[in-house]
């Protein structure tokens, strides 16, 4: 059953990365991630760190929620896979959209962009998909708040270094 879960993974990933490929220039430049990244600078760097925090933290905060009744209503298990499933095509999409526009630099301004916060993320995943106590949602949301933590500190800080 791991394994399976591996392969679907994988495939989701390379189905955003062959989704890019095969979409064509003209949508690429439209819809690119240069746009995303003069669309972040503008909108979210000229906020104070405490403001993009807030902002990321209701945004998550949403999220959270939303999975949590969610994972009542289908279960955990069916929940956490999708939207690992679902991130990992988004990531793909994302990352492939950034090499072609910005080269192997790409990989690490999106790499940039999406770490630290997205190993707190994924944690809270596991954690909820294997948990089965009250404590769990507990556990998800201190790191989801550490997750939102580092997405509103340190990833604008390094960032800003970057771009």
């Amino acid at each position: 059953m791991f394994q399976k879960n591996r392969i679907i993974y994988a495939l989701c990933f390379l189905a955003g990365i062959l989704l890019v490929n095969l979409m064509g220039n003209g949508l690429l430049n439209t819809y690119g991630v240069t746009s995303f990244w003069d669309q972040s600078a503008v909108t979210f760097w000229s906020m104070s760190y405490d403001q993009y925090f807030w902002y990321i933290f209701f945004l998550r905060t949403k999220g959270l929620i939303l999975i949590l009744l969610l994972g009542t209503v289908f279960g955990r298990r069916v929940v956490t896979r999708v939207f690992l499933a679902l991130f990992l095509f988004l990531t793909g999409i994302f990352i492939t959209m950034s090499v072609i526009e910005r080269g192997l630099s790409g990989i690490a301004a999106v790499l940039l962009a999406m770490l630290p916060q997205w190993i707190f993320y994924l944690l809270a995943f596991t954690v909820y998909e294997r948990g089965r106590e009250r404590k769990v949602i507990f556990v998800c949301a201190l790191l989801v708040v550490l997750g939102c933590l580092a997405e509103g500190y340190i990833s604008p800080f390094f960032l800003k270094k970057v771009l």
